[in-house]
């Protein structure tokens, strides 16, 4: 079966529907974008493009939903496909009304066909509980993934990546009918009724001995397999054991088609706590399978480990939204992996497993062990080029050089930075001309009024364009700036990489001139749109920026960038901005200005009030993460906003001071991990993450396990901040009372972080204390001091100290804290020993039993496994109780220790006890706003 050239949803304009429909309004014009889910109370819909079929792709994690446009007005208003398309038509969305063949097509070509698919492959994962065979149950063992065939366990381990199916399953997914009975004419004119024969030639299976046969889907949306990998007989590549298929969706003359990756559940869930965001992809479907089949006998999590399939004419072209913020390392011969670690930025392992662990199916050492073999010897493809080089034969590397495909610019980047100038120059030497491109056959040459061929003198375009500064980040993002010669005038436009598709730089040009100009660029958009890019790239010898969207120390320029304004090393000013305004995260610092005397700002600062001493003391946090990679990269201390002033002034203040703000609600698929680690990656500056009003999601203590949690400002609920804070590298800012507005201090706040920074640098002063709370000190008291020097008051600063707890240097203070916050909540009770049963009311999650008598001293015997139980009800990660033991046990106030397991009790000081409680309260006390 075939789809159609083009899906009917492509007819549509996805942002007139999902303003027509109230979906929600787009924040841009280009995808990704994240919408409130319309199809559940509180998922998030994903909205991103579809390379394969030209339209768009959307998924929502919370309801399992994933379809175009149409599937999603359908799913929306209960209705099937066909109503859908008429409410869709009702609406006059449609470029022009679909007819009865159009619509016919794309239900059955489309809708049904992807359902088919789907349909094989949930059959094909349940099948080894059910119907495996013997040859079945002998293949799962010769692919290591015998275990736990037959058992329940199968559904949770190899069943989420893996299935089987039977050979004529898989033909009569690919050739439907070709089985079935039907009218043949015989030799002697009479017809008789006979059983298909199958595929024929077009059958995928050649050769004898095939049974059942393994089963890897491929896919290239998340929630869309585009095509299967087939396993069976001896699992011997060499001897056609293993056969890729793809599915027939997109055009069918469109080359090279997009293979998909296979294994991609595997790194959906999250983060894998050993690995953190890194992802491993092989080029070796089969040795993926068998790190994977190792690992389900000791874990229900799959390894982050992927595979692709690279053949002339298949190709892994786009990555799913999933991968592409992860570290990715791919796996395999350095001829292929490296035009793909180049193809999405990433870096190539120069590690090859043994063949003697090959042979005996990797089964000498964990499959975590090879990964960081893996790991430890990954190269950036740019290095590992440099290094394989001398080591192949010329044509090896003119063959090599030619599939990495380099623009232009990259080349003569590369170039400038290689060790192996001459080989590369004299494998693939680059055709640069001032006015000529040639592609093909056909030259292409610049004129005042626009680009042609020089052969036929075909327009190409009625603007000439040269790109003048490629400026790049440190995660992989692009932006042209771009000078388009119009008819009377020349104009500079900026165009991010993601504004262009498959090359096609003219409709994003385009749709910048008609936004600053109102007049198109007039262009061929059959034969050299997708070579656009490529042409204005070889037109041009632009200047290249690095490091250029970061916010914050860039080590290459050795200053301080900001949006707006830029200060060097040396303290001086640099008005130009260099940065890149990223889609999917807050530009932060974008109201500050460059450093200036503001006696105003001065004197509002100096108050003694509340609004001030959280400015202060958030300005110390915000300080300490842009200098630390100033100061020979220190670690970043996570801030945790505790109280409900901390949690509204406090963030109003991080806002003014500079930082962004994300909201976890708006998040598209990614999981709460991958996406604060994303949205904490991108700049200096610390992020404001909030969870939303009304929001159900529950701090977990995965979380604190994500890359870049401790770059992000948190507002959390009192049980889960005193957790968080309990581990080393966090800070609290507690602060309870009534939320107040920064008044006047908002706008003062602006004028802190350029100014102190400008002193710093002219200093040349680096911090350098032995502990982080003695950090954030030592940087309040430097700033007493930069503001004495501007005539405000030093007191001021050095009293938001007071609002930060380092709760990790007192566990046991901290732990005290817990219990009393639980006790308040009436989630734990105090009673005397003996006088459990007269607590009433709602049965308590944990008791703190006073056990106090004359001949003895005071006591409290305490369960704290019930203390974690309560804190995980209020949406709070457990706390470290075996540190917090050991903290008791040090200082002296753990009398003893009972029992073990969930029953384990410890005997505490009652009198330590009483002390440090009144403490809390004392201190509680004095922090409330009035």
């Amino acid at each position: 079966m075939c789809n159609t050239r083009q899906s009917l949803a492509a007819k549509l304009d996805w942002r007139a529907a999902f303003e027509a429909f109230g979906f929600g309004s787009p924040t841009r014009s280009c995808l990704p974008q994240s919408f409130e889910c319309p199809l559940c109370d509180f998922g998030t819909l994903s909205a991103m493009d579809d390379h394969v079929l030209g339209t768009e792709w959307f998924i929502c994690g919370d309801c399992a939903f994933s379809g175009d446009l149409i599937e999603l007005v359908a799913e929306h208003m209960g209705i099937d496909i066909d109503d859908a398309i008429s409410v869709l038509d009702s609406h006059y969305l449609f470029e022009s009304p679909p007819d009865t063949d159009h619509i016919a097509s794309y239900i059955s070509q489309h809708i049904r066909y992807r359902k088919r698919i789907n349909q094989f492959w949930q059959e094909s994962r349940v099948r080894p509980l059910e119907k495996i065979s013997d040859s079945g149950i002998a293949l799962l063992r010769k692919c290591s993934l015998g275990d736990n065939v037959l058992r329940p366990l199968w559904s949770d381990h190899g069943g989420q990546l893996f299935g089987t199916a039977e050979i004529r399953e898989v033909e009569e997914l690919f050739a439907p009918l070709s089985y079935e009975d039907r009218v043949r004419p015989n030799r002697n004119g009479k017809s008789s009724v006979r059983r298909g024969g199958g595929p024929g030639k077009s059958r995928l299976f050649v050769g004898n001995s095939w049974g059942e046969v393994l089963v890897i889907p491929h896919y290239d949306l998340p929630g869309r397999i585009i095509g299967f990998t087939f396993i069976g007989r001896d699992v011997n590549p060499h001897a056609g054991d293993i056969i890729y298929k793809r599915a027939n969706i997109g055009q069918t003359n469109q080359r090279p088609k997009e293979s998909g990756i296979a294994m991609l559940p595997a790194v959906q869930p999250g983060l894998h706590r050993p690995f953190g965001s890194t992802v491993f992809i092989f080029t070796d479907i089969v040795l993926a399978m068998w790190l994977h089949a190792r690992w389900f006998r000791e874990s229900y999590r799959p390894l982050p480990v992927v595979a692709v399939q690279e053949k002339s004419n298949l190709k892994s072209l786009n990555l799913p939204t999933s991968l592409e913020d992860r570290r990715l390392i791919f796996c395999g011969p350095l001829q292929v992996t490296l035009p793909l670690a180049r193809r999405h930025n990433g870096s190539v392992s120069e590690y090859t497993i043994p063949d003697a662990d090959i042979a005996t199916r990797i089964s000498r050492r964990p499959p975590t062990d090879y990964l960081h073999l893996f790991e430890e010897n990954a190269r950036p493809w740019d290095t590992a080029l440099d290094r394989l080089l001398p080591s192949i034969s010329a044509e090896e590397g003119r063959l090599l050089l030619e599939r990495l495909e380099m623009p232009p610019t990259e080349y003569r980047q590369i170039l400038a930075m290689s060790k192996q100038q001459d080989r590369i120059e004299a494998l693939a030497p680059l055709r640069v001309g001032a006015t000529k491109v040639i592609i093909g056959g056909d030259t292409v040459i610049e004129r005042p009024d626009g680009w042609f061929v020089e052969s036929s003198e075909e327009r190409i375009c009625n603007y000439p364009m040269r790109i003048d500064v490629v400026r790049t980040t440190d995660m992989g993002n692009t932006q042209y700036e771009i000078t388009v010669q119009c008819s009377d005038r020349p104009v500079t436009l900026r165009v991010n990489q993601r504004e262009i598709h498959n090359g096609n730089l003219f409709a994003a040009v385009n749709r910048r001139l008609l936004q600053q100009q109102g007049e198109p660029l007039i262009y061929q958009q059959r034969k050299w749109a997708r070579q656009s890019l490529f042409i204005a790239q070889e037109l041009s010898e632009p200047e290249m920026i690095r490091d250029a969207g970061r916010i914050g120390w860039t080590s290459d320029g050795l200053r301080f960038q900001f949006p707006n304004f830029a200060l060097f090393h040396n303290g001086e000013l640099d008005r130009a901005p260099m940065a890149i305004e990223l889609d999917d995260g807050p530009l932060p610092a974008r109201d500050l200005s460059p450093p200036r005397t503001d006696s105003l700002c001065v004197e509002q600062l100096s108050d003694e009030s509340s609004e001030n001493g959280i400015v202060w003391g958030l300005a110390a946090c915000v300080i300490q993460h842009l200098a630390r990679r100033h100061c020979h990269s220190q670690p970043a201390i996570g801030v945790v906003l505790d109280g409900a002033y901390s949690h509204e002034t406090g963030a109003s203040a991080a806002i003014a001071l500079g930082c962004g703000s994300v909201n976890l609600a708006a998040r598209r698929s990614l999981s709460i991990q991958d996406y604060i680690s994303r949205q904490c990656s991108f700049h200096d500056f610390p992020v404001l993450i909030r969870l939303g009003r009304n929001s159900r999601m529950r701090m977990q203590a995965s979380w604190l396990d994500t890359p870049n949690f401790k770059h992000a400002i948190m507002p959390l609920n009192p049980f889960a901040a005193i957790s968080v804070a309990s581990r080393p590298g966090f800070v609290r800012v507690c602060c309870d009372g009534h939320p107040q507005s920064l008044g006047a201090s908002a706008s003062a706040a602006r004028w802190i972080i350029p100014n102190y920074l400008s002193d710093l640098l002219k200093r040349r002063f680096f911090y350098d204390p032995d502990r982080n709370d003695q950090l954030l000190v030592t940087i309040l008291d430097d700033m007493a001091e930069w503001f004495d020097r501007e005539g405000g008051s030093p007191g001021v600063v050095r009293s938001a100290r007071n609002l930060l707890h380092f709760d990790s240097e007192d566990i046991p203070r901290a732990f005290v804290e817990t219990v009393v916050r639980l006790h308040d909540e009436g989630l734990i009770a105090c009673v005397r020993a003996g006088a459990e049963g007269t607590v009433s009311g709602k049965t308590p999650v944990a008791v703190v039993v006073q056990n106090v008598s004359e001949k003895e001293a005071g006591r409290i015997s305490l369960r704290p496994t019930l203390v974690n139980d309560a804190l995980q009800r209020k949406g709070a990660p457990a706390v470290p109780l075996n540190q917090i033991r050991d903290s008791l046990d040090l200082q002296g106030s753990l009398l003893a220790r009972q029992g073990e397991g969930q029953g384990e009790q410890w005997l505490i000081d009652q009198g330590w006890w009483d002390k440090v409680v009144e403490s809390i309260r004392c201190a509680r006390t004095e922090l409330v706003i009035s």
